[in-house]
């Protein structure tokens, strides 16, 4: 059989990919599927000023998009969307939540709200270093 690597836009993959790892953790460990979860902060305009996005699977809660505008930081708004995604954890029975920040971005801001390092992994550009931090629910 001839096979060949194609080039696909991510959603064409995930599309197929998804499916299929729910399948299996449903048949190997009888989980739940994904579910998605997003929430905006819009203005007066309905423009976004803030958004996340967030899956949650096997008990977690991961956050994956956490995003402010510019001229709207440090307004309250990123706090405002987290809290939200853990109310919704704790309403799915979330163990925990999980996210990734670079040192650059919002690692202080999780700490405050209580998130802690669990880990941290070097050897980006720039000497950069990527934040695996997690909160516990349970």
């Amino acid at each position: 059989m001839n096979y060949k690597i194609t080039s696909e836009p991510p959603s064409s993959i995930t599309s197929k990919i998804i499916p299929e790892l729910i399948t299996l953790a449903q048949e190997q460990k009888g989980l739940k599927p994904f579910k998605g979860v997003a929430f905006a902060i819009r203005d007066h305009k309905n423009e976004i000023l803030a958004g996340t996005t967030a899956v949650i699977y096997y008990g977690c809660m991961f956050i994956e998009l956490l995003w402010v505008d510019p001229h709207h930081r440090k307004k309250g708004l990123a706090s405002s969307l987290v809290k939200r995604l853990e109310q919704v954890a704790k309403d799915n029975n979330c163990n925990m939540i999980t996210i990734t920040t670079m040192d650059w971005e919002a690692k202080p801001l999780y700490e405050k709200l209580g998130y802690f390092v669990e880990f941290e992994r070097h050897g980006y550009y720039q000497e950069s270093i990527r934040y695996f931090l997690r909160k516990n629910l349970v």
